[in-house]
């Protein structure tokens, strides 16, 4: 999947595709155990829907730290491990106040639209000697040729905070 997430003046993922709110809805039963593990398909963000009062809860990915997190407010993966966009794995915790139980919640998760696409008829065009210069003034420099057609393309591309620039030369 290709995706790119920017950061609103307010706060809030906007996304370079589209965005499925509720895409996915799984059932979260505490029971006995005060922690459960969803497995799902790559979602970016989820929202903790119901629950108890007298309960605390927390969300964490695999191998990160439990985060805090407010029932029917939406959380972004990025707000749980800022080098990751998507998860696929999120660890639920419920920490009742005594004498309280954790209640069953819902797990409202929300996904990318995915872009599926082919690239065909395009043999005689791809890429030859392709070789890439990384962090050169802050930039990524990417250089290749293409058989039979031109002797030498290259292209530089570099990221600000709110617009993304290719430069071919």
């Amino acid at each position: 999947m290709i995706a790119a997430v920017a950061r609103g003046f307010l706060g809030g993922a906007r996304y370079s595709t589209t965005l499925l709110k509720n895409a996915q809805v799984k059932d979260i039963l505490f029971k006995e155990k005060t922690e459960e593990t969803i497995s799902f398909e790559e979602a970016v963000g989820f929202t903790l829907i119901g629950g108890s009062s007298d309960c605390a809860y927390y969300a964490k990915l695999e191998g990160g730290e439990y985060k805090e997190i407010t029932p029917g407010e939406t959380i972004e993966i990025s707000d749980l491990n800022s080098n990751q966009l998507t998860a696929d794995k999120l660890t639920i915790k419920a920490d009742a106040t005594e004498g309280a139980d954790a209640d069953a919640v819902l797990l409202s998760l929300d996904q990318l639209e995915k872009n599926l696409f082919e690239i065909s008829g395009i043999e005689s065009y791809r890429p030859d000697l392709l070789s890439a210069s990384d962090k050169v003034n802050y930039k990524t420099y990417l250089k290749w040729g293409i058989q039979k057609i031109c002797q030498k393309t290259s292209a530089m591309k570099y990221t600000e905070a709110q617009r993304r620039v290719l430069i071919l030369h």
